[in-house]
């Protein structure tokens, strides 16, 4: 029975009835030699049928030419139409090199410098102040403090979540 519709990146092909893959960089398509729209890191260049990769997929995000980066994967910034590194540790956006405005977590945003939260904290607003802690950890005035063995999730007084293979 031929399929109706098939997942993104692949195409019906007329010969087989069957769902074949669009071939690399190719969101959808409509056969393996033409492409519609391009996947992350790819573009189509005007009056190509398939999608080519940008120059630098390990941080261009999107491009639209080889040489003309669109955006960039966190830790980058747009420069020249080129990705360059926001710098330093933690850095999720930025608007120059050691500029950032946004942070990872495990990191907060301090004078446009990402610092490091405390010891097993997710979220913090300084480095003595977590908001959120690790798997593994809870919260307690601003400090990560450790559940027992084989627990991944808990309070002061109770156990909400073991780890995988445990059970409470």
């Amino acid at each position: 029975m031929r399929p109706l519709t098939c997942n993104t990146g692949y195409y019906i092909s007329s010969t087989t009835l069957l769902c074949v893959s669009c071939g690399t960089g190719a969101a959808t398509c409509t056969s393996s030699t033409a492409h519609l729209t391009c996947k992350s890191g790819y573009f189509k260049a005007s009056g190509a049928t398939t999608c080519a990769a940008c120059a630098s997929t390990t941080n261009v995000l999107t491009c639209s030419s080889n040489t003309v980066a669109l955006t960039c994967n966190t830790g980058y910034f747009l420069s020249n139409n080129a990705c360059t590194s926001c710098g330093g540790n933690g850095a999720k956006t930025c608007s120059a090199a050691n500029t950032h405005t946004a942070c990872i977590d495990g990191y907060f945003l301090s004078t446009a410098t990402c610092t490091a939260c405390e010891a097993n904290a997710k979220t913090c607003t300084s480095n003595t102040a977590a908001t959120g802690c690790n798997d593994g950890f809870y919260l307690a005035s601003g400090d990560c403090k450790g559940c027992p063995s084989n627990v991944k999730a808990c309070s002061a007084t109770a156990i909400t979540t073991c780890n995988s293979g445990y059970f409470k």
